[in-house]
């Protein structure tokens, strides 16, 4: 898997394998040096791309991780009403934009509910030869 990340040579190349202890798939993310554990926007398209395979299709590969946290702080500072929802556009100046919805639901102090929507698309499928 590190030697198909580094000849990709892609900040994060994700593989999904056989599911483990009760889940869905198991993932791993390599970039061309190493193997992470844990990175937010492959995870997010995998689970897209399985979605989509599942007739499901999971979430936007943008930056849905500070969706979120962006919707409590505009909330408790008085920029956004709890229970508003915000859009969020990114991604415009590299030529892959994106829309993201958040509502934070609750008060202040004391948050209820934190909701992050959006849409994805495939921009590419593959595959490899032995």
């Amino acid at each position: 898997m590190q030697r198909i990340a580094r000849e990709f040579n892609l900040s994060e190349t994700v593989f999904v394998l056989p599911p483990q202890d009760g889940g869905d798939a198991r993932v791993r993310i390599f970039t061309p040096s190493l193997e992470l554990p844990f990175a937010g926007h492959p995870v997010l398209g995998a689970a897209f791309v399985l979605g989509e395979a599942a007739g499901t299709p999971a979430e936007d590969p943008a930056t849905g991780s500070a969706a979120g946290p962006l919707a409590v702080h505009l909330a408790r500072h008085g920029r956004a009403g709890f229970g508003q929802e915000i859009e969020i556009s990114q991604g415009a100046e590299i030529g892959r934009p994106s829309r993201l919805y958040a509502r934070a639901t609750g008060t202040a102090g004391r948050i209820e509910a934190v909701e992050v929507a959006g849409a994805a698309v495939v921009v590419a499928r593959g595959e490899l030869d032995a």
